[in-house]
């Protein structure tokens, strides 16, 4: 297989939440001997992060952010065209908003852009689940909305080639977008250091009279962890039920309101650590998810790597990464999710087969490993068919 110099553009170099994609991306495509370039924004960049790039012979451009917000959303980044437009790059990949993309461009680079899927409804993120929405927030979001879509369509149509993180995403891009993917490559989520244990089956299941509930990720309304409380408060068994609500706080309005609601048993851990992480994925029994842009989903297949299964709403791409009644279970509604749950906290032999059958899965599909070699194929492909 022939070895590329790659670009890869992404807004910053952490490995929280979707951020950590084209980082581990980077990582290995450079196990696998391309030489790699990773652009980003200097903003709060993870230590351990950056270390981990260089390490793997990463190179590493950190950029000033424009401090005009319009400016960021926008204008092309004079120092990434330069840097692409000097040095004989193969392939630039494309997990960026539209000034890194017009930056490529200026460059006359080709760009292949990695689609993750489009949140719509920003603005009413900013709102609780209890509030009225009234016109003037109607017209707001509608407009902010609007910008989103037309970004996006842009983004679809000035890439040379896109790749969807799940089918779901690719569908979704040809029918907001009218542009079919190249392809379709799914995500990893075997991603912690290696110096923390992983994939124990036993811990989490030991204490019969206790049920540790978990669910991970930033906290903001479209997540919905007012519905997995509520899920939570409608449970009525003889075992000690708790739910850890786990990740950043990205809105603070919305996490005074869970706390407010939440009772005892829901506990909260803020900003964790991968370590956190690991200890919190190993100890639960069920991982629970109501997240409504679920267009790959980190924290499902993390769960998976440590044999625990899932809970979730059936939104987006729920489907294609939880096999229905093997590796997890959906729901339409949170109703059913609270019966499931209750039968299930009756039989734990239910969910050691259901977590089992999620590891077997999730080393299957969803391993970096693999991502970086149908990266690998893929980029080999192009390279074959421009001969």
């Amino acid at each position: 297989m022939r070895k590329f110099k790659i670009a890869i553009l992404t807004e910053s170099i952490s490995s929280n939440s979707g951020a950590r994609a084209p980082v581990e991306i980077a990582k290995n495509l450079a196990n696998l001997g391309h030489q790699i370039e990773i652009f980003a924004y200097n903003f709060q960049p993870q230590k351990s992060t950056i270390a981990d790039l260089k390490s793997k012979k990463v190179e590493i451009h950190l950029l000033k952010k424009p401090r005009n917000p319009v400016f960021a959303r926008l204008l092309p980044n004079k120092e990434i065209a330069q840097t692409l437009k000097d040095q004989n790059f193969d392939f630039v990949l494309l997990a960026a908003f539209l000034p890194f993309l017009f930056s490529a461009k200026l460059a006359r680079r080709k760009v292949i852009k990695i689609y993750m899927g489009t949140q719509f409804g920003a603005y009413l993120e900013n709102k609780l689940p209890n509030q009225n929405i009234n016109i003037l927030d109607r017209i707001a979001n509608l407009t902010v909305d609007a910008f989103i879509y037309l970004s996006e369509l842009i983004s679809a149509h000035l890439s040379n080639q896109t790749v969807a993180i799940s089918h779901y995403c690719a569908e979704e891009m040809e029918r907001l977008y009218r542009r079919k993917v190249n392809d379709v490559i799914y995500l990893g989520g075997n991603h912690f250091p290696a110096k923390f244990p992983q994939y124990n089956q036993e811990l989490g299941t030991r204490n019969q009279k206790q049920f540790h509930l978990l669910s991970v990720s930033r906290i903001t309304p479209y997540k919905g962890f007012h519905i997995l409380i509520e899920v939570l408060k409608s449970l009525k068994t003889n075992k000690r039920v708790t739910l850890t609500i786990a990740g950043k706080k990205e809105k603070s309005n919305y996490f005074r309101y869970l706390k407010k609601i939440a009772p005892k048993n829901v506990l909260f851990v803020t900003n964790p650590s991968d370590k956190q992480l690991v200890n919190l994925f190993q100890t639960c029994n069920l991982y629970l998810s109501a997240d409504r842009y679920l267009f790959f989903g980190f924290p499902i297949v993390e769960a998976a790597f440590f044999a625990k299964p899932t809970l979730a709403l059936n939104y987006a791409a729920a489907r294609e990464i939880i096999d229905r009644n093997k590796t997890g279970f959906l729901f339409k509604n949170q109703l059913e999710m609270g019966n499931k749950l209750k039968k299930l906290i009756k039989n734990p032999g239910e969910i050691k087969i259901a977590g089992q059958k999620a590891w077997q899965k999730a080393n299957k599909f969803f391993t970096w490993e693999k991502v970086g070699h149908q990266y690998d194929l893929f980029l080999n492909k192009i390279y074959k068919n421009k001969k």
